[in-house]
């Protein structure tokens, strides 16, 4: 924005005058006026030859001039003022200032009447500068000097912190720029303006006592960021950035993000992602990133399996350093890597894994069971005290089945029982003495679909 005024630091009138044919006084030429009711900067008092400031000065033959200054708040108000041939209105001569009752030439037409009889001469102080000339008693004119013209571009200009911009005054004047730390010169047409804030600066035209002044302001676009600190999320987390600013916001990538023309996006991205946002001023930017760190653990546990009832299979896990497997039932272990598991029924196994930034992931398998011999069961327990009911242990079934061998251990590993037929039945006793009330372990070797099957459980004996 240009904002124009026409500023003079001083109005100078140059009043000269020529007295040949009249007798000048001891104290010597002067001129008198309404000078402080116009607010002269030389000469401080109305009507009185002999102010300070009122002294003219001869410049060649019966010429005499001086230069009165006013304060350009003047400019434009009427001055009436008199030449007079000495420092007092009478001397012994008579009155020696001139536009008197009778004198020949002064008249209306270049003056006012004084109230007197007699005739002052009346000029407009002008907006810059002037020129009075005339000859004693004699009418003249104020020849006023012309104004500078001055021309600035850029209009409103907008600029980029850290960035500059040539301003340029076009003017027939001298031209001057101030102020002076953010410009490349001062005593130039065209400066190159690199200010850091937003700053009027006031270019100058003078032309001798008269100068114009305007003021061009520069506008700086700061724009200002600040972000939220860096995140880390569990693979499938969200979390909302956040953006205080000025102007727009922008964010990318959009990957993951709930928008991105936006200030506080939710941001759910599937792997590590740096963000970027943008504050936008006008044409001027700051861009500043933050990192969302995705902790994508992830573990496998391998194929669903299947199994025969009695066998054993050994699970794999892979993806993470710690596991736990769960449930436990028929697994050699569970904080490990590779339990071996043998279920009696099909069970599906869930393996869990925990990172050290405090996130889980899961995966599973299932172990399906195929039983085969179907139709051959075990009783849980007997009680053989010879009442007829439960009192031998044995394989039931109505198929008529093979086997190769059906043995039964204490807790301590001994064989107490062993038939090769599956009509074999143990009446409790070990040779031939009734054993102790606690579980035995039985095993049942038989060939079955065309598979040789291993059936094994636990009984207890019941007293």
């Amino acid at each position: 924005m240009i904002i124009c005024n026409n500023v003079f630091s001083q109005i100078t009138i140059t009043f000269t005058v020529d007295v040949a044919g009249m007798t000048i006084g001891a104290g010597g030429m002067h001129i008198a006026g309404q000078f402080e009711t116009d607010s002269s900067l030389t000469i401080l008092s109305d009507w009185n030859p002999g102010a300070p400031g009122s002294q003219m000065t001869l410049i060649s033959g019966t010429t005499y001039t001086v230069d009165v200054q006013f304060p350009f708040s003047a400019a434009g108000k009427p001055l009436e003022f008199e030449f007079v041939r000495d420092d007092v209105w009478t001397n012994s001569t008579g009155d020696v200032s001139e536009g008197n009752p009778g004198d020949c030439c002064l008249d209306l037409s270049c003056g006012v009447e004084d109230g007197s009889g007699g005739i002052n001469r009346i000029i407009i102080i002008p907006d810059c500068s002037g020129t009075y000339t005339c000859s004693w008693n004699n009418c003249a004119a104020l020849i006023s000097s012309t104004s500078p013209a001055i021309t600035v571009t850029p209009m409103n200009p907008l600029i980029c912190k850290g960035e500059s911009i040539q301003l340029s005054a076009t003017s027939l004047a001298s031209v001057s720029w101030s102020p002076d730390p953010s410009l490349s010169c001062t005593l130039c047409n065209n400066p190159i303006a690199g200010p850091d804030t937003t700053t009027y600066y006031y270019v100058t035209a003078s032309i001798g006592n008269c100068m114009v002044i305007e003021t061009v302001l520069v506008s700086v676009a700061v724009p200002e960021l600040n972000l939220s600190n860096d995140q880390m999320l569990c693979a499938g987390e969200s979390v909302q950035l956040s953006a205080d600013g000025t102007g727009n916001i922008s964010w990318s990538p959009a990957s993951g993000l709930s928008c991105t023309s936006c200030n506080d996006p939710v941001a759910s991205p599937a792997l590590t992602t740096q963000y970027f946002a943008t504050a936008t001023v006008g044409g001027c930017s700051l861009t500043d990133s933050l990192l969302i760190t995705v902790d994508d653990l992830s573990i496998h546990a391998g194929t669903d399996q299947n199994i025969y009832f009695g066998e054993s299979i050994q699970l794999n896990a892979e993806g993470a350093s710690a596991y736990l497997w769960q449930p436990p039932d028929g697994l050699s272990c569970t904080e490990c890597t590779s339990p071996v598991a043998s279920p009696t029924v099909t069970t599906q196994y869930v393996v869990t894994s925990t990172s050290d930034n405090g996130c889980k992931a899961s995966d599973s398998i299932s172990v399906f069971i195929t039983v085969p011999c179907k139709g051959i069961y075990f009783p849980n327990a007997f009680t053989p005290n010879g009442d007829g009911m439960n009192d031998t242990f044995g394989p039931i079934s109505e198929l008529d089945i093979p086997i190769n061998t059906f043995r039964i251990f204490d807790r301590w590993g001994r064989l107490v029982f062993e038939s090769n037929t599956f009509g074999g039945q143990w009446d409790g006793s070990f040779q031939k003495k009734p054993q102790p009330i606690e579980a035995y372990i039985y095993y049942l070797e038989l060939s079955c679909e065309g598979k040789n099957v291993l059936l094994k459980g636990d009984v207890m004996l019941i007293r």
